[in-house]
């Protein structure tokens, strides 16, 4: 019997057999990315955000937020976009999956909730699989009306 002789001057047999942990599946291996508000806590590595018919309201320029958005991990279940240009002194979009929602929020320079869709899920979403999901509007603070727009999210 081989022995090996550890750091701490303790000695010990040197196993000859494979470690079990290598052939265990990698938790994440079929996950873009982990998100535990998801089903299997599986996640997209990026979402499309296609927000449409936002109208004017205390700003003129709210139409420039109806676009499509591709948005990118900022850490675990938040994806962000930063709006380049500024519109209506919004900065950045972020996709935010919290407990039983699912948010698409546009914050100002100073970080606040300015524009708001929102979908509540009675489980866990699939969100690898979501696909043309509508979020519909919740709230605004009268810069931008979104009364009548949509938000529509893919998973990519």
């Amino acid at each position: 019997m081989e022995w090996l002789r550890r750091a701490s001057g303790l000695f010990l047999p040197q196993a000859h057999f494979a470690a079990p942990w290598r052939f265990l599946p990698c938790p994440n291996c079929c996950c873009p990315a982990v998100c535990s508000a998801c089903l299997n806590s599986c996640a997209p590595e990026e979402w499309e955000v296609v927000v449409q018919d936002v109208a004017n309201g205390t700003c003129s320029d709210c139409a420039d937020l109806n676009d499509t958005y591709i948005v990118t991990p900022e850490v675990a279940c938040i994806w962000r976009h930063v709006l380049d240009p500024v519109v209506c002194n919004l900065t950045i979009m972020k996709l935010l999956i919290i407990g039983s929602y699912i948010f698409v929020r546009f914050y100002d320079v100073a970080g606040s909730n300015k524009l708001e869709f929102r979908q509540a899920y009675g489980s866990p979403p699939d969100c690898v699989n979501l696909s043309d999901e509508d979020l519909p509007y919740y709230s605004s603070d009268g810069r931008c009306d979104g009364a009548a727009a949509t938000c529509t999210i893919t998973a990519l």
